[in-house]
C-alpha cells in the first residue's frame, strides 16, 4: 500500500517520491498518475511520514503492532479487529511488560546490574524477560511449571535463561518469591503483582488501538493471565468511553496456556469492576481457532489467541453493528508439538 499524504481538504494515496517541489496554495493539485478524480479547491499541504529504518536495539521495536481487519465476524455490521501482539521481537505481547517492568525498576533505584532477575512464568514472559534481560546485561532464572509448551522452555534456554521446572505455574511463582526474598542477589520482577504490567498497557497498547480505529472501538476481547493486559486496556477505555464493553476470557483451570480463571485462581491485578463480561473458552475451541486463523487469515497467533477470537465470533452474533478488537497475544510457533492430534 502507498503512504497517505494528508492534505487540508483531501486525502490521496500516492508513492513517496517526486512531489516535494509542488506549491501549495488555492487551486493547487496533484499531476500524474495520482492526480484526484475530480477538481477540488483546497490548501495542499503534504506531509510525508519518513519510515526510521534503522534502529539501535531489537527493544526499539517493541510495540506498534499491527491492527488488522478479519472476516471472522458472522454480521455484516460488525467487524472483527485483531491486535498482532505476536509481533513483538520475542513473539508476544510480554515483552512490552517485561521491558516496562525492568526499566521502571532501574527508575526506581531497586534493580542494578548486578542482581540477577528472577521470575515465575508459563512461558511467555519467561522468554521476553530472558531476551530483554540479557540485552540489559543481566543474568535471569526463569520458574516454570512443566506442562509449559516444550517450545517456550526451549526458547528460554536458547535465550541464556537457566529453568527450574515446577510442578504447576502457582508453584514457579511461589518458588520465585521465596529465592529473592531469601537471597539479595535475585530481583523478582513478580509480573502478577506489578503494577507495571498494566501501566505498559494503559500507556500504549491501548492507546495504539484507540488511535488506529479513531476512538471507534465498541468492545474488546482480553485472555486473562496476570490481567496486566485486561485492566491496562479497561482503565484506558473506560475513560475514553464508558460505555464501551470489556470482555475477559479464560479457560477452565490451566486448560489454556496462558489464561487463568479469576473465579478460582490469584490475579491480584485483576479489578471485576472494570470486566463487562467473562466468557469461557474450551481448549479445544480454541486450538481449532487458532489453525482457523492461520488458514483463513494467515493469522499465526497462538492458543490464547484462538480464544480471544472465538469468543469475539460469539459476542459479534449479539450485535448490531461496531467493532470488536480481539488480542492476539502470542504465536503459533509456541504451540507445532500439539497441534498434530487437530490435522485433518
Amino acid at each position: 500500500m502507498p503512504r497517505p499524504y494528508v492534505c487540508h481538504g483531501a486525502h490521496y494515496t500516492g508513492h513517496g517520491g517526486g512531489h516535494s517541489g509542488l506549491p501549495g496554495g488555492e487551486g493547487a493539485y496533484l499531476r500524474g498518475r495520482h492526480r484526484p478524480r475530480k477538481a477540488y479547491t483546497f490548501t495542499l499541504l503534504f506531509t510525508t511520514a519518513v519510515r526510521e529504518v534503522l534502529y539501535t536495539s531489537v527493544l526499539d521495536l517493541i510495540g506498534k503492532t499491527p491492527l488488522v481487519r478479519t472476516r471472522l465476524s458472522p454480521k455484516e455490521g460488525v467487524t472483527i479487529y485483531a491486535k498482532l501482539e505476536y509481533l513483538n521481537p520475542t513473539g508476544s505481547l510480554k515483552d512490552r511488560i517485561a521491558l516496562k517492568m525492568i526499566e521502571d525498576a532501574e527508575a526506581r533505584g531497586v534493580l542494578s546490574r548486578d542482581k540477577i532477575l528472577v521470575e515465575g512464568s508459563s512461558g511467555n514472559t519467561g522468554i521476553a524477560v530472558a531476551a530483554i534481560g540479557r540485552l540489559k546485561g543481566y543474568k535471569v532464572l526463569i520458574f516454570a511449571p512443566r506442562h509449559a509448551p516444550v517450545e517456550k522452555i526451549t526458547l528460554m534456554k536458547v535465550l541464556g535463561a537457566e529453568v527450574r521446572l515446577a510442578e504447576s505455574e502457582a508453584e514457579a511463582v511461589r518458588l520465585a518469591r521465596e529465592l529473592a526474598s531469601k537471597d539479595p542477589r535475585y530481583f523478582m520482577l513478580d509480573q502478577f503483582r506489578n503494577p507495571a504490567n498494566v501501566a505498559a498497557h494503559y500507556e500504549a497498547t491501548a492507546r495504539e488501538i484507540w488511535e488506529d480505529l479513531g476512538g471507534r472501538v465498541d468492545c474488546v476481547v482480553v485472555g486473562i493471565g496476570t490481567a496486566g493486559t485486561i485492566m491496562g486496556l479497561a482503565r484506558f477505555f473506560k475513560e475514553k468511553k464508558p460505555d464501551i464493553r470489556i470482555v475477559g476470557v479464560s479457560g477452565r483451570g490451566e486448560e489454556i496456556d496462558g489464561l487463568v480463571d479469576p473465579k478460582t485462581g490469584d490475579v491480584p491485578l485483576l479489578e471485576e469492576e472494570l470486566i463487562d463480561d467473562l466468557m469461557y473458552v474450551s481448549r479445544e475451541d480454541a486450538i481449532k481457532m487458532m489453525i482457523r486463523l492461520a488458514r483463513e487469515e494467515g493469522i499465526m497467533a497462538g492458543m490464547s489467541s484462538g480464544a480471544t477470537c472465538y469468543a469475539a465470533i460469539q459476542l459479534a452474533r449479539e450485535m448490531e453493528e461496531g467493532n470488536i478488537v480481539a488480542i492476539c497475544g502470542d504465536s503459533i510457533m509456541r504451540y507445532t508439538s500439539i497441534l498434530k492430534d487437530f490435522l485433518a
